[in-house]
């Protein structure tokens, strides 16, 4: 979309120039043959009309940024269809009403003390069908994310259940990092499968969460599930069913914590004395997590 647009505004501005070197061939033709006021009037029409289309192009194109390579973006292989900075929770320069409106629900659903966190936001298509949103933090870590969306789910009303759910999980990946990162809660070894991504520490939320209900033998597990395809994912899941509230948090301990706490927020039954109901009763450990899940839930009832 980004070069398509540029592409666009070039023919755009060549379009002007034929214009006008039409216009002056015809009106020398005019002077000597007769005169064609109205004929002029309506390419001088067409020349004013394609001045505006191509100011608002520049505008366009300025809102846009060149984005650093998404790590994400390229393990989902997915293509960016549209990128923009944030700035006081506005999208900058001019963009698509949709987009602005998902970006407020956004805000909206996320506790106020998070709001200035997004500070980009990327609208993509294509690659892993099952990510419908991810979140990305820069390096090195100054509280900048990049809050990225399929562009399916943008074209859907943003204020619907399954979008409002869609947010609450990535904002549990951006607590849960944020924390992380602040105290700086990363230790040198851990499970393999973890230090692909990050060595969390104890001392954090997710690590805690992760040290509480993620043994080295379930890593073991999922990796062999991931990697050497021992057995596939929903075998896993089925495996143990009663330590997860969805299918999808079996996929990986961070999915696990955020899941857990979507479930949390919404107050969702789980299986009595399951491992499942200890995960979603994990979060009533802090006074922080329960404020949190309130204020999102002011927001959402």
């Amino acid at each position: 979309m980004f070069m398509n647009t540029k592409r666009l505004m070039g023919i755009l501005v060549g379009c002007f120039v034929t214009v006008l070197l039409s216009l002056s061939v015809t009106l020398v033709s005019a002077q000597t043959i007769s005169a064609e006021d109205e004929y002029r009037a309506s390419l001088l029409n067409l020349i004013v009309l394609l001045q505006a289309q191509i100011a608002e192009l520049q505008l366009q194109l300025a809102s846009q940024t060149n984005v650093d390579t998404s790590i994400v973006l390229d393990t989902i292989g997915g293509t960016t269809v549209a990128a923009y900075t944030v700035d006081g929770g506005e999208i900058s320069g001019q963009t698509r009403r949709e987009y602005q409106a998902y970006l407020d629900r956004l805000l909206a659903v996320m506790p106020d003390q998070y709001d200035e966190h997004i500070d980009e936001f990327i609208i993509f298509t294509g690659g892993n069908n099952d990510i419908s949103a991810y979140v990305e933090t820069k390096t090195p870590y100054v509280n900048n994310w990049t809050y990225g969306v399929r562009a399916s789910e943008v074209a859907e009303d943003p204020d619907s259940a399954a979008s409002t759910e869609l947010m609450v999980h990535e904002f549990a990946h951006i607590f849960s990092l944020d924390q992380v990162f602040r105290i700086n809660d990363i230790v040198r070894t851990c499970h393999s499968f973890l230090a692909e991504k990050i060595c969390y520490g104890n001392e954090s939320y997710i690590g805690d969460f992760i040290e509480t209900f993620w043994s080295s033998q379930l890593l073991d597990e999922l990796q062999a599930t991931q990697i050497n395809q021992e057995m596939d994912q929903t075998d896993f899941y089925d495996r143990y069913q009663s330590q997860f509230v969805s299918e999808y948090a079996a996929t990986d301990p961070a999915e696990d914590f955020a899941e857990s706490f979507v479930w949390y927020v919404y107050d969702r039954s789980v299986p009595r004395n399951s491992i499942a109901q200890q995960k979603v009763a994990f979060f009533d450990q802090s006074s922080y997590l329960q404020g949190l899940a309130a204020t999102i839930r002011e927001e959402i009832d």
